[in-house]
């Protein structure tokens, strides 16, 4: 009983009369439009936009453009108006990319025997890597405790360096965003000494996982190998004694290739769609569903296909502008205007979601409402609520719309740098983002996240989910309780 009395609040929350359409839905309206949630129409988006034919969708290349001609198309065929400025879907911003080409070698000659180093097994080029070719140079092991002159010493030597495990913090405060940026600038600076230098090439311990990058050193091949790849070059045997921060493997040689072009201001796009609500005052104010539409790219000649991360995502965003438009066809049109975004740049550094914050919002970030954003959604156990802990009353919107209605596995944790909801919750925006707990059995950023992996139950499962979210979101009167804000423990 006392479920069923929680769940009539629920119904009767989520759908108040609005003010400009004939009728509010009834509960048999609600259960027709979830039903039209289709797992067809939802994994139709993620096998079209994780074909390799827009090579992985890199942000600053042409086939992420095309990419997002799809994305564009599909918010014409939902009857969504062009979101930005009234004139066009696109809003257009310029990056630097570097683009990683084929081939991509290395191999060791060690005392006569020669070890052939595989691509995507061994190693990855980084994202940030130079082009260069080198043959027969020894290796040196450099730890991060190595002075300008031992620097200066590794000129035309292959350098494994080593960082430490922990990246010393500056003596200020840091935002989320600033603190996740930490080891990467580190590595940055440090890859710029070595190129300085005129090391021969630059290997960091890692795994092979994809990244995309906005820089480069300009003739420094930098390869990103894994503990086993380490291994094989570092055994006993082959090392000298350490002098100082630095020692030398004598029977060591390597040799090795990367081919780059680096990409300088080249335009990508945001993709934006406008559903405008229809009630006269709160239709100037508006709710965010978003998802990042770009992936690595194609590294080495291997297309990264980011079906997971994030096709999914972006598809189950066109599928709830789908639901809308034909909820509004019933003759219900939420009170609040709905922009649908997909952002690139993403993967570069939340670069898209960053622009539209501090350079172009298309609509007053004061009359934007709450933001739901949607990455990594191809299939899984649950859901995860980041920005649920800083954002409780929102979450608890979440919460009682699944305990009432769909009973998933939900969690939270605190706002976190690592989505475009990021910029949004900074700026005191109520945002969330979802994404799947355990996820489908892929590699994230590597060429087996492809669409034959997803789950096209959950992402439909997914879709009603987030479409009665967002229903909540664009209808209620009391939304002015969602801003309270938890700071990150």
């Amino acid at each position: 009983m006392v479920r069923a009395i929680q769940y009539n609040i629920i119904i009767f929350s989520l759908f108040l009369v609005i003010q400009g359409c004939s009728r509010s839905p009834s509960e048999q309206d609600i259960h027709t439009i979830l039903g039209k949630a289709s797992a067809d129409s939802v994994i139709a988006h993620v096998f079209e936009l994780a074909d390799g034919k827009y090579e992985g969708r890199p942000t600053g290349m042409p086939s992420m453009i095309e990419a997002s001609e799809y994305i564009r198309s599909k918010m014409k065929d939902y009857n969504l108006k062009p979101g930005v400025h009234d004139t066009s879907f696109f809003q257009w911003w310029t990056v630097d990319y570097n683009q990683i080409l084929e081939p991509a070698v290395l191999s060791a000659s060690i005392g006569g025997r020669t070890i052939r180093f595989t691509l995507l097994e061994d190693f990855i080029p980084s994202s940030r890597t130079g082009a260069g070719t080198f043959s027969n140079r020894p290796l040196m092991i450099v730890d991060s405790s190595a002075t300008d002159a031992e620097i200066a010493a590794t000129r035309n030597n292959v350098v494994l360096f080593v960082p430490p495990s922990v990246i010393p913090q500056p003596d200020v405060d840091l935002s989320p965003y600033e603190s996740r940026g930490l080891r990467r600038q580190y590595i940055s600076a440090m890859i710029k000494k070595f190129a300085d230098a005129g090391a021969a090439a630059l290997l960091l311990e890692g795994g092979t996982s994809g990244s995309i990058s906005t820089s480069a050193y300009e003739g420094l091949p930098v390869y990103q190998i894994t503990p086993d790849a380490v291994n094989r070059l570092t055994r006993p045997g082959y090392l000298a004694p350490r002098q100082g921060s630095i020692q030398r493997a004598p029977q060591v040689r390597l040799s090795g290739e990367i081919h780059t072009n680096f990409h300088l201001n080249r335009p990508t796009v945001n993709v934006i769609g406008l559903l405008e609500g229809a009630d006269r005052r709160l239709k100037n104010e508006y709710l965010i569903i978003c998802a990042h539409t770009d992936h690595v790219g194609t590294i080495a000649g291997q297309i990264h296909y980011g079906a997971h991360d994030n096709a999914s995502g972006t598809a189950v965003m066109l599928e709830l502008a789908r639901m809308f438009s034909e909820f509004a066809e019933m003759g219900f049109r939420p009170r609040r205007s709905i922009l649908f975004i997909g952002f690139s740049g993403e993967e570069m550094g939340l670069l898209g979601s960053k622009y539209y914050v501090y350079d172009d919002p298309i609509v007053p970030l004061e009359n934007t409402r709450a933001v739901l954003n949607l990455d990594i959604l191809g299939g899984g156990t649950g859901y995860m609520a980041v920005g649920g802990v800083t954002y409780p009353n929102y979450f608890s919107l979440i919460e009682e719309i699944n305990n009432a209605r769909f009973g998933h596995e939900l969690l939270k944790r605190p706002n976190a740098a690592n989505s475009d909801h990021y910029f949004f919750g900074e700026e005191g925006i109520p945002s969330v983002f979802l994404y799947a707990l355990t996820g489908p059995p892929i590699g994230i950023h590597t060429p087996t996240d492809t669409a034959d992996k997803m789950d096209p139950e959950f992402m439909k499962q997914t879709s009603q989910f987030t479409f009665t979210i967002a229903w909540d979101l664009a209808n209620r009167q009391d939304l002015d309780n969602l801003p309270e804000r938890v700071e990150n423990q």
